[in-house]
């Protein structure tokens, strides 16, 4: 969908900005990225947005019959046994057994929708998805709500799991239509849903066990960076890992990748601009374009048989990038972060994206997916120490006045919940009486823009004189005009796709366009009208 290829770079400033707001000098907890709560984050985080991968390309290598489709079934199933291990040392080997009998049942319907899909079979499609979209999520929020004592209510686990197999679904059903801009826009979000949902569980977890985790808490602006950078670094080696492979294939989503690769280079172009200036932010993207458009032409060369180039692309990658990457990071951090250490840890991290290709292409598919394994963790290792050696540098916009003895509130996931034709408004367990309705319009669903910004924490104001609408949510602000189909978004202009209209004596304006704009997940199920919206609010 059109509406979905906006720019995420506004996502980082969103998420680093306001934990550096938080930034206070006088009873403040010194900030630390490496404790036993940030810890326990990272590593959930971690576990499941891996899984997110290895689940969506499971359905989607079942449906296409590739070679490596088993490969990356048992590689779900790996991921799921790190998963087991990791309830284990919370909950017990009870626990721990509970949760695989539970989870067994998905990894093996992920690679069942994609074989009912390729074989035509429509009852089977339905009946997995079916598994896949209420019972999984429903069981596993269940336990999840028992096992932490409702730290993490049994509803809003099974939320939030229902819209992580929703977005592993619209990734496939979008790849296989030949929508590969919708395709990895979606799988984009679902990865970074899952960041989300690790962020909540731990906070359920240390909430209900302090003692475990020295008292220590899960979301501080010291966190916060850390886990902005490990995801932003993990979604990078998935999306370069990709460019080269899919480049070598002549694939037909290999443009979209590489689109999605230099995304990515963008969003950490912004982490790096919040943190040293404009300057530093061009600095990083001069150096960094080299890299994204090196590992399309690595595939490229290899496919071409072309030697030179090859040998040319590799010292690239190998030698030159990592060093002038290195340097430029051994100086921005005022050498928290050594250069020399920084090129070895960058060195490592493209030899794991060439490894993976050349053993890929050979046809040793176990030892191209173990090495990507190893390499997806690299790149936490990497995020943890660049996040360290930043809170060392400026330890003033990372101090914390939260404290051991303060719920970490601010892992919360919200929901919001409406109806087409109904004036109820649920946020979480609050109903509020809209006195208009949400509504269809020319296949748009529209909402009233007062109650959803109300709803999401944002706020709106009118300007009657040229029938402007200006809604302020966090640090980016929205225009919008009564009859135009475009919109401002930080002074952007953006294609809406169809007009503002008046409906009520109220502005409605396109649900899920305003929505996914902000970070929210929507879920509208046609059968009842009903729509759902989820995030994780800082």
């Amino acid at each position: 969908m059109k509406l979905k290829k906006i720019v995420a770079t506004a996502i980082v400033t969103v998420l680093l900005v306001p934990s550096m707001a938080m930034a206070a000098n006088n009873g403040a907890v010194n900030p630390n990225v490496r404790t036993p709560a940030s810890d326990l984050r990272a590593t959930l985080s971690q576990l499941l947005s891996t899984h997110f991968e290895y689940q969506a390309l499971t359905t989607l290598k079942e449906y296409q019959g590739v070679m490596d489709a088993e490969t990356a079934k048992n590689m779900l199933e790996k991921n799921a046994d790190e998963m087991k291990a990791a309830v284990k040392s919370i909950y017990g080997q009870a626990g721990a057994d509970q949760f695989a009998e539970i989870f067994s049942s998905q990894y093996n319907d992920s690679a069942d929708l994609g074989s009912a899909v390729k074989n035509g079979n429509a009852t089977q499609e339905a009946e997995v998805k079916k598994d896949l979209l209420q019972e999984f999520p429903t069981e596993l929020g269940n336990f999840l709500g028992t096992a932490t004592a409702g730290n993490l209510p049994a509803a809003t686990a099974t939320q939030v799991l229902s819209a992580h197999e929703k977005d592993v679904q619209d990734f496939f059903y979008s790849y296989i239509k030949g929508d590969y801009d919708a395709a990895y826009e979606h799988f984009t979000v679902g990865f970074k849903r899952m960041s989300d949902i690790g962020t909540a569980l731990a906070g359920a977890i240390v909430k209900q066990f302090p003692e475990k985790f020295d008292n220590t808490v899960v979301v501080t602006p010291a966190n916060d960076l850390r886990a902005v950078l490990d995801q932003l670094l993990a979604i990078h080696f998935f999306y370069q890992s990709m460019t080269t492979l899919e480049q070598y294939k002549g694939a037909p989503d290999a443009e979209t990748v590489r689109e999605q690769l230099e995304k990515n280079a963008n969003e950490m172009s912004a982490a790096v601009k919040s943190l040293y200036g404009q300057a530093g932010a061009d600095q990083f993207t001069q150096i960094f374009s080299s890299q994204y458009s090196n590992s399309a032409d690595l595939g490229i060369a290899v496919k071409n048989n072309d030697m030179t180039q090859e040998g040319k692309v590799k010292m690239e990658l190998l030698q030159n990038f990592p060093t002038v990457l290195g340097n430029f990071l051994g100086t921005a951090t005022g050498d928290n972060l050594p250069a020399a250490t920084a090129t070895q840890v960058l060195k490592a991290h493209e030899q794991d994206v060439q490894d993976y290709f050349y053993n890929y292409i050979k046809g040793d598919y176990e030892k191209a997916y173990n090495v990507f394994a190893a390499g997806d963790k690299r790149m936490y290792v990497i995020g943890t120490a660049l996040a360290d050696a930043i809170v060392q540098q400026m330890p003033e916009k990372f101090t914390s006045q939260v404290t051991p003895s303060q719920p970490a509130s601010s892992n919360n996931m919200t929901t919001i919940w409406m109806k087409i034709g109904s004036k109820q408004l649920i946020i979480n367990d609050k109903t509020t009486q809209m006195d208009t309705t949400p509504f269809l319009w020319n296949n748009w669903t529209f909402i009233p823009l007062r109650y959803l910004s109300e709803g999401i924490g944002a706020q709106v104001g009118w300007d009657a004189s040229n029938d402007t609408i200006t809604v302020k949510a966090g640090d980016d602000t929205l225009t919008f005009w009564i009859g135009k189909d475009y919109m401002m978004v930080n002074n952007v202009k953006k294609e809406i796709g169809t007009p503002v209209i008046i409906k009520d004596g109220r502005t409605a304006v396109p649900l899920r366009f305003i929505t996914e704009l902000l970070g929210w997940h929507v879920d509208f199920q046609k059968a009842d009208g009903s729509i759902t919206l989820t995030k994780a609010m800082k």
